[in-house]
């Protein structure tokens, strides 16, 4: 016998149509908590460039949070499906505001190792607050408005990334380092507030509690993690999966690599302030935007040549703005390389998911965000490194010409795919 919800938004919601402002409240809680994370590592980036002075080690710092991230992103969608969205969407977005406090306290003489220890940490809660927060989804309303709420959800986090930058620009320029932390961690509280303020509906529908998601028993776990096991067995060897998933890696490498960390190396190259980067950066996150927008408007539909022509623009764009000393120029590069990256990106969704119908679609996508966080995290390392090496601009030119060339071979092998199955 299970016993009913003592979760007061929850119940509040239980039995009601969809409500307008609980779903208002999400989308919120969404966007300030994707801009509370961007902010956080653009910052973390160009304090650890100024205090360590080393592309190389800023990279592999920065690089520190997604590798737990990715490492626990399938444990922490497994946790959400059994504790419950919300429940644990909360409890991770308190986790995340104490972890953002440790570089608020006065403690200078420890301030580059909490940098550090703050990276880690962040990564690990952000494997839990991830699954959970996109889940919600589903439960914030019900029935055909499901669908709506989701292009909304994607809607808020390309909001929450446009404006990262700019503020991130901003704070640095104006207020001390733990001024901007404690920024952060003031966005965060909003967003952890709209997010306890949220009701959930599905449940109810279900005759469900809090928590009760699955229909598996909680004793079954060994063989529920059989059963995910042998559907990422089937994933990795799918012919038409498995292209998708390398293009991604690759794409994900060059791309995260760059924007997470490789346009601080280049600020510090050029000598631009960090308003100066922030424009840059909003730029890309502004073509990306626009691009999502325009193709989700028509249908999120294109051919795999399509998916493999805008990475290759995308690719020639990000050497352009390494290497256009102006940043102007830049910034105009950085808008193509981001509309291109929300084409291919949008384009390239629409066909995973369509693929993986055939598989379950939530493992499916938990790998399509393991191979993503995976790769970003050796993505900054390795660009820190080149950018020591070789110049942040080469940095530009290696990581696009990668880029280039996995969209050229992605557009040329569905070609013959395609004809291959015509014939």
């Amino acid at each position: 016998m299970t016993d009913p919800p003592s979760d007061t938004a929850t119940a509040r919601h239980r039995g009601k149509g969809p409500a307008p402002l609980n779903v208002t409240g999400y989308l919120l809680a969404v966007g300030t908590g994707v801009l509370a994370d961007q902010l956080f590592y653009i910052v973390l980036s160009w304090t650890l460039l100024e205090i360590t002075g080393s592309e190389s080690l800023t990279g592999l710092i920065a690089s520190l949070g997604s590798l737990p991230r990715a490492l626990l992103l399938l444990p922490g969608g497994h946790v959400a499906e059994q504790r419950g969205y919300r429940n644990v969407a909360v409890a991770a977005s308190i986790m995340r505001l104490l972890v953002e406090m440790l570089v608020v306290l006065p403690l200078h003489e420890q301030y580059f190792a909490r940098l550090c220890v703050t990276s880690v940490l962040f990564g690990v809660v952000e494997a839990f607050y991830l699954p959970s927060l996109q889940s919600m989804v589903t439960t914030v309303t019900h029935g055909k408005d499901v669908r709506k709420v989701q292009s909304s959800y994607a809607a808020a986090q390309r909001l929450g990334i446009v404006a990262a930058p700019m503020a991130a620009g901003l704070l640095l320029e104006k207020v001390s380092i733990r001024l901007v932390f404690a920024c952060i961690a003031l966005v965060s509280f909003v967003s952890l507030l709209l997010l306890w303020r949220t009701g959930e509906f599905a449940k109810a529908m279900a005759g469900k509690a809090p928590g009760q998601y699955r229909d598996t028993p909680s004793g079954d776990s060994v063989s529920t993690m059989s059963e995910i096991v042998s559907a990422l067995r089937m994933l990795c060897f799918d012919r038409e999966l498995m292209p998708l998933l390398l293009l991604v890696a690759v794409s994900e490498f060059a791309a995260s690599g760059l924007t997470n960390a490789g346009y601080t190396f280049l600020a510090a190259f050029r000598g631009w302030s960090a308003l100066e980067m922030g424009a840059v950066l909003s730029a890309f996150s502004a073509g990306a935007l626009c691009a999502t927008v325009a193709v989700a408007a028509k249908g999120a539909r294109g051919t795999k040549q399509a998916i493999g022509a805008a990475i290759v623009v995308m690719g020639i764009a990000f050497s352009l703005s390494g290497t256009f000393p102006a940043q102007h120029q830049s910034s105009l590069m950085a808008a193509l390389a981001g509309a291109c990256g929300g084409v291919s990106s949008t384009l390239l969704m629409a066909s995973y998911i369509e693929a993986a119908e055939r598989f379950r679609v939530a493992i499916a996508l938990s790998l399509l965000n393991l191979v993503s966080f995976g790769t970003s995290s050796v993505s900054m390392y390795l660009c820190g490194r080149l950018s020591e090496a070789m110049g942040a601009p080469q940095a530009f030119v290696v990581f696009g010409l990668l880029l280039a060339f996995a969209g050229a071979v992605f557009a040329c092998t569905s070609r013959s795919r395609r004809r291959a199955h015509g014939s």
